[in-house]
């Protein structure tokens, strides 16, 4: 029921035109792409067929119709069954294709009719498996004239690509006299994963897997120059002494001394130079309880912002080759829930290091997440593997990677829900999936809501004004929410 934008944008060139088909997102008002091409006089002279000798060449295939009307994975109407028959041989099949007499008037309103053109080109998908496959990509077309209520679609088969991933065909289009109207080449159709309600939930999981380090491994790192951002308490001394006992040699950079891109300098250097493989970033380790703001920016200082100005300066001055960059934190996570405590502050050292395996291609960036009971040679051992995921954890000796797993939608009878008078932050509260929250939370229960959003709102005595004169869609509609909110019985701080 509702209205979509959809454009055809054609630029004519000499002898060719591209074109491109986009529609338009109703969110952000962008233009998003769905196809182009080129158009251009066919450069070929068209084949013609013997049809009567063609339906001798292939072999009656069972009847069927067309594409499933209703469940499975398409839904289409009643105009889709125009399959009237289906003739297979070794590499190729042959398809009559026409549509029922309630619907043939309708081949006159088209050069191509949708439905009949579809089931002549995507009976190659039904001739694979049982899988969802979906167009990808036309190679060539040769459109020499318009289709008829009734045609026939030649269809051969290429290649079967990679692991059954895709399958490539090409494609001739008759009409009853054996004449060809279209050529269709390298057309190729993927695989995708169908859509299913059972796996529409998904949470983070911890299983045990042992790393597998290669026979070479500890003659390697015996010779390799690795850096070392040096952290304070135990595991942080622990683990400085086991690098200091397997690597050739260590250059040890006091963590909480390195502030700015300047900083990094001399050492950078150094890596230009080739002479650090490895860097150990052990800056975000101290043992200290996070009391205060005061201990937390300080946190944050050692972790979060050590490793964002020592990308800033591999940004400026990159690497003559491939370095290995081996982040470590504290309890970051909960592995096995018997953690004596949790340090959540790691989680923006763990996220600056994921986006940035995406931003540096050549730093091979990875997480480890450690314990004070895992002996400090099973951690550094880690640091050699070759093949790892981005994050792993140890607790008490074992490694554990984390994988998605399936979670039923199920109410929690023990979760209390929203409690009456407590206090719920909404990041990017003041946008149109924020705000939603916020009501439906202001009709569960009378809460406390902090809408936390990147632009300020105006002040509360400027708010009717802003309404009557309608400044604005977006503010008004943000304005209004609000005050849903708070005539539901919600406190809504901005």
């Amino acid at each position: 029921g509702e209205t979509q934008a959809l454009q055809i944008t054609l630029k004519k060139g000499s002898g060719d035109s591209q074109f491109t088909i986009e529609s338009k997102d109703q969110t952000d008002g962008t233009w998003r792409r769905h196809a182009e091409g080129k158009l251009c006089p066919p450069s070929r002279e068209r084949k013609t067929y013997d049809l009567p000798a063609l339906l001798e060449a292939f072999h009656t295939h069972p009847k069927i119709t067309g594409v499933e009307t209703s469940g499975g994975y398409i839904t289409t109407g009643a105009r889709w069954n125009n399959i009237k028959e289906l003739r297979v041989g070794e590499e190729e099949c042959l398809v009559h294709v026409g549509l029922s007499d309630a619907y043939r008037e309708e081949a006159a309103e088209y050069h191509y009719h949708p439905a009949m053109l579809d089931n002549a080109v995507n009976i190659a998908i039904r001739s694979i498996d049982d899988q969802l496959y979906l167009p990808f990509y036309y190679q060539e077309i040769r459109v020499y004239g318009r289709i008829p209520a009734d045609i026939y679609s030649v269809v051969r088969r290429q290649d079967s690509g990679q692991g059954h991933q895709t399958a490539t065909f090409d494609i001739d289009i008759l009409n009853p006299a054996g004449e060809v109207l279209a050529e269709i080449e390298g057309y190729t159709i993927k695989q995708v994963q169908a859509w299913k309600s059972a796996g529409m939930y998904y949470a983070k999981d911890w299983i045990v897997q042992d790393g597998t380090a290669f026979p070479d491994v500890d003659r390697e790192i015996s010779r390799e120059t690795v850096a070392v951002f040096t952290g304070e308490g135990e595991i942080a001394d622990r683990l400085l002494e086991q690098i200091r006992s397997q690597y050739g040699q260590v250059i040890e950079i006091s963590g909480g001394e390195w502030h700015s891109r300047e900083d990094y300098q001399p050492w950078l250097e150094r890596l230009q130079a080739g002479k650090v493989g490895t860097v150990i970033h052990l800056a975000g380790l101290s043992e200290r309880e996070i009391e205060t703001k005061a201990d937390l920016d300080e946190a944050g200082e050692r972790g979060f912002y050590s490793l964002y100005s020592l990308l800033d300066g591999l940004f400026v001055q990159r690497s003559s080759g491939d370095l290995k960059l081996i982040l470590v934190c504290d309890e970051a996570n909960q592995v096995t829930g018997e953690e004596a405590g949790l340090h959540p502050h790691h989680g923006c050292l763990l996220g600056l290091g994921k986006v940035a395996r995406e931003e540096f291609p050549q730093v091979h960036i990875r997480l480890v997440d450690v314990d004070r009971l895992t002996p400090p040679d099973r951690i550094v051992n880690e640091f050699s593997l070759r093949e790892a995921p981005y994050q792993v954890a140890y607790r008490n000796g074992q490694r554990y990677v984390e994988r998605l797993k399936e979670a039923p939608l199920e109410p929690d009878e023990g979760h209390p829900g929203l409690q009456e008078g407590g206090v719920y932050v909404i990041t990017g509260g003041t946008g149109g999936l924020g705000l939603e929250i916020g009501k439906q939370m202001s009709r569960m229960s009378r809460v406390k809501l902090h809408l936390i959003g990147r632009r300020e709102l105006p002040a509360r005595e400027h708010w009717a004004e802003i309404v009557a004169a309608g400044a604005g869609e977006q503010r008004v509609r943000q304005i209004a929410a609000i005050q849903e909110m708070e005539r539901n019985g919600a406190e809504v701080q901005l």
